[in-house]
């Protein structure tokens, strides 16, 4: 909407003003050489509130929830209230940036967060607020696991959140698949094969020749072991 009315004022740049009977577009253009220059750094408008860490690892901020690192149950933390975002700070550091909800009473979480937290207690996993966030082909297969098997796969997505490779999540369920096996172990060489950089050394460059040996071996010596000539 706000586009479309762009639109139109632009539009209506190209209307004679009513007593000078120049376009409007021109007008503007001539006023703007008397117009004083902006500052270079955008000057931020933004609030700062202290907040603390509820039981469930989440914060309140304008009747909504905002969801943190469980590891700071019971701390506080600065909320960097924007108009179109919130940034949680623990000790000066950046945790996490949301976008800022003008509903009331919804619930922002990033599955990313919890993932370590859900190692200690895979069970878990499907009850959560969040498991619909997951990639949807980890979720099918974290469903499809169960004890220890589901403990390692959610060790192996730690790693790759941790590693900020999250757009890959799916990918490495993919090649498993298609390799048909996606045991840890195999879904593990997917995401290093997807992830990391192979390294191949350089040849190695000699600083000097190497010497030609006319090596002729004797093997006559071995012909006692087999009958030798006497056999021929």
């Amino acid at each position: 909407f706000n586009q479309s009315l762009f639109q139109l004022c632009e539009e209506d740049g190209n209307r004679l003003h009513y007593k000078k009977k120049l376009s409007i577009n021109e007008l503007f253009r001539e006023e703007q050489t008397h117009l004083l220059v902006l500052p270079p750094l955008e000057y931020q408008i933004f609030r700062y509130e202290t907040v603390r860490v509820n039981n469930y690892g989440y914060i309140a901020v304008d009747k909504n929830k905002y969801g943190v690192s469980p590891e700071l149950i019971n701390q506080r933390v600065q909320a960097k209230i924007f108009y179109d975002k919130i940034e949680i700070y623990y000790e000066h550091a950046l945790l996490k940036a949301y976008p800022r909800s003008y509903l009331r009473g919804e619930e922002v979480n990033d599955w990313k967060l919890y993932v370590a937290l859900l190692c200690k207690k895979p069970g878990a996993v499907e009850h959560t607020r969040f498991f619909e966030q997951m990639p949807s082909l980890w979720q099918a297969h974290l469903k499809s696991l169960e004890g220890a098997q589901r403990k390692s796969a959610l060790l192996l997505l730690m790693e790759i959140v941790s590693d900020d490779h999250t757009a890959l999540c799916d990918n490495v369920i993919a090649m498993a698949q298609g390799c048909g096996k996606t045991d840890s172990e195999t879904l593990r060489q997917c995401y290093y094969n997807l992830a990391k950089k192979p390294h191949r050394p350089d040849p190695l460059e000699l600083t000097i020749l190497v010497p030609e040996i006319n090596y002729n071996p004797d093997l006559s010596a071995y012909d006692s072991l087999t009958g030798g000539e006497s056999l021929a």
